[in-house]
């Protein structure tokens, strides 16, 4: 791989690390499952306040858990594909996976600084 396409590897790792540790993506499932425990008490919305915040709160947080995994999951497809690029000698499919780990690392920037502020 080439330095640059190292340099776009390495920036979006970052992000994702900073977003794991913003979002405690360690215990983010089992906090996902104290929310949806809470959601499912008949009494829940005796509070509408209360009950609002909270499913607010759980949206967040599944919305976290999704943003941090598509990053994940779309930087792992993506140097898979520049990986079978590489053996089959095809320029043109890592061309295009060097464009979408470009695209990536600016999404994963933009959502990194996003996260930054949500707290």
């Amino acid at each position: 791989m080439r330095a640059e396409m190292t340099n776009v590897v390495g920036a979006i790792e970052k992000s994702l690390a900073l977003l794991a540790k913003r979002l405690d993506y360690e215990t983010a499932p089992y906090r996902l499952e104290e929310f949806n425990a809470i959601i499912e008490d008949p009494s829940l919305w005796d509070d509408q306040e209360r009950a609002q915040k909270l499913m607010r709160d759980r949206q967040l947080l599944v919305d976290a858990i999704s943003i941090y995994e598509g990053i994940k999951q779309d930087l792992s497809d993506n140097l898979e594909m520049i990986e079978l690029g590489e053996l089959d000698d095809d320029i043109e499919v890592i061309r295009e996976a060097e464009d979408s780990l470009k695209a990536l690392a600016k999404i994963a920037a933009e959502k990194e600084l996003r996260s930054a502020f949500r707290r």
